[in-house]
């Protein structure tokens, strides 16, 4: 994957992101976009795939129903599990692995503040430590 962190803005109908196999072994790849409750309003696309050693494959995550706030982000995420494939060779091991990634949601009111927003962020030295003051509260969903 290129990263840890995906942004889907608003604006955008679908974002694609790059699954790499580095190893010498073909892999069963399944994604999926998960949320900590509630629906998910987006669809991993393919869902279920072949990655042969070597290559790799653009997954497109694309947005399909549902209201989101426009007020603030919202934090899904993308989950892809690498399976191995084929048969184990005697003495030895096959680990299939799932990683985790966050994507937010970010609509569009917020893009031109996002740059900028941590300017906004106040620090002082109070009798119980540093206090941090957030005026803008903007909160995940």
């Amino acid at each position: 994957m290129g990263g840890t962190r995906f942004v889907f803005p608003e604006h955008q109908n679908t974002l694609s992101l790059e699954v790499k196999n580095t190893s010498s072994l073909p892999f069963l790849i399944k994604t999926q976009i998960t949320a900590d409750s509630g629906e998910v309003p987006f669809i991993a696309t393919p869902p279920l795939f072949a990655l042969e050693a070597g290559h790799e494959n653009a997954v497109r995550i694309i947005r399909t129903d549902g209201s989101l706030p426009d007020d603030r982000e919202s934090l899904f995420y993308i989950s892809i599990a690498a399976i191995p494939s084929g048969k184990p060779q005697s003495h030895s091991l096959q680990v299939a692995v799932r990683s985790r990634f966050k994507l937010f949601y970010r609509p569009d009111a917020l893009q031109a503040n996002a740059r900028t927003a941590y300017q906004q962020i106040t620090w002082q030295l109070g009798v119980n430590g540093l206090v941090l003051n957030n005026p803008r509260r903007i909160t995940l969903r």
